[in-house]
């Protein structure tokens, strides 16, 4: 094995994990829409599958929330994962973009990933890049090392931001047992297509046949659209759930919420 890609000494020296990491191209920081490069970045799964797949299937060692949306999918992944850590389970929260290091993109009961570990699972990857069918992108790769940390660390449930859409996302490796979408707006209309009906498709993409789907989109006219991915059941804004006080307050905001078990 060579000491450029041991796992081991990249722990110890994470500078060349991460400038191995920003060798690769950065889809976020090109805005390259889905399916514009037909030749290296066209719409598929195949790279995000291959590379779990030979890290070992990390996503199926723990249960996932899947959360989408034009707005606010951020807020809703760290106050789900605040609430599954309140209730006593080992929680990973991966998000994204990050705002000053990328370790801020995944966590563990609200701790980001120390260089050392993120370093030596990039490490990993390194040594697997070349069994795959084609190089993955940035996103790809930290996608990957947040699913295998979240294994390493055998959390009980991680809470999974998608970065853009939804069905063509590196996320949605993950089968999750719920899929959030918190809302359907038009925005990244080149990435996603012209309208609200063509979003909303491409965001449903992670609602799993037999998972439970919480829709925070108010429109009916959209609902058939997720409907027809066959989740176990849904939770609807509006009837099952909803906002009764959202208001601003000393370091944050106070909200109150009514369920379909308290009003």
């Amino acid at each position: 094995m060579s000491d450029r890609l041991d796992p081991a000494v990249w722990a110890e020296h994470p500078g060349e994990a991460f400038a191995w990491l920003d060798a690769h191209v950065n889809l976020e920081s090109l805005g390259v829409p889905l399916g514009t490069d037909r030749r290296a970045h066209a719409p598929t799964l195949a790279r995000m599958e291959a590379l779990a797949a030979l890290l070992g299937s990390p996503e199926l060692e723990y249960g996932t929330i899947h959360c989408t949306g034009t707005n606010g999918k951020g807020s809703v992944c760290r106050i789900a994962g605040a609430l599954l850590m309140e209730a006593g389970m080992s929680t990973g929260i991966y998000t994204s973009p990050h705002l000053e290091r990328v370790n801020e993109r995944m966590s563990w009961d609200g701790v980001p990933i120390g260089d050392p570990d993120l370093a030596e699972i990039l490490g990993r990857i390194a040594m697997i890049e070349p069994h795959l069918p084609a190089v993955p992108s940035y996103f790809e790769i930290l996608t990957g090392a947040a699913l295998t940390w979240f294994a390493d660390v055998a959390v009980e449930a991680a809470v999974i931001e998608v970065g853009l859409g939804g069905t063509w996302d590196a996320t949605n490796v993950v089968d999750g047992d719920v899929a959030v979408i918190t809302n359907i707006s038009l925005d990244h209309v080149e990435y996603l297509g012209p309208t609200r009906e063509s979003i909303a498709t491409e965001k449903a993409g992670i609602v799993k046949p037999g998972s439970v789907l919480v829709l925070g989109e108010p429109d009916p006219g959209l609902a058939s659209i997720f409907s027809a991915r066959e989740c176990a059941y849904a939770v609807v804004r509006g009837r099952d759930f909803g906002v009764t006080r959202n208001d601003v307050a000393l370091g944050g905001r106070v909200v109150d919420l009514f369920t379909s078990r308290a009003r």
